[in-house]
């Protein structure tokens, strides 16, 4: 059985979706990729430019730091995401469209992932974005036993890449992290 759940919480940020494979089969399966977000046809509606954050590892000057692309024809982004490897880029993306707007999108966990993006050789008026686990991904799922596909989102913004940033800031502190206790100061 696979469940695809979409959840948009009250306020701003973004929407977020993940898939839930259930095996009935009464017996093992192997379940191979399976990507936890795939937008296609998206259209920019003008000149855009992709940013992307790489951590920075054990020397933040040589190996991490912000990065940018202007979003062209032939375009073929792939953000391989590694919990091991410290100067693997965040699983985060946004597309920014001049300075009126702009998506971001991310992957809520912290294991072996990707986001891809890519256009067609010939525009750059259209791309296609998916975000989840690496193409050779498989694991076997016992009977009874539910696979969950981690949870991705994608949200939309008015303003700049500070403006987005900030916005799916508050995402992360208000419906993400967990409560501090009363007493605890906000690190």
């Amino acid at each position: 059985l696979l469940r695809s759940v979409w959840r948009a919480r009250p306020g701003r940020g973004p929407v977020e979706h993940w898939l839930e494979i259930e095996n009935r089969a009464g017996r093992q399966v192997t379940v191979s990729h399976q990507d936890s977000l795939a937008l296609r046809g998206l259209n920019p509606g003008g000149p855009a430019t992709l940013w992307w954050i790489k951590r920075g590892g054990g020397n933040a000057s040589t190996q991490g730091g912000t990065f940018e692309q202007p979003l062209a024809a032939g375009l073929d982004l792939l953000l391989a995401s590694n919990c091991e490897d410290g100067a693997s880029p965040v699983p985060w993306l946004a597309v920014q469209v001049g300075s009126e707007q702009g998506l971001y999108v991310g992957w809520e966990f912290s294991g072996l992932g990707r986001i891809h993006a890519r256009a067609a050789a010939d525009r750059a008026d259209r791309f296609d974005l998916d975000l989840g686990q690496h193409p050779d991904f498989k694991t076997d799922v016992e009977s009874g036993e539910v696979f969950l596909v981690p949870t991705a989102f994608v949200g939309c913004y008015r303003g700049d890449l500070d403006e987005g940033g900030s916005s799916m800031s508050r995402f992360v502190l208000e419906k993400m992290r967990p409560p501090l206790l009363k007493d605890c100061p906000d690190p």
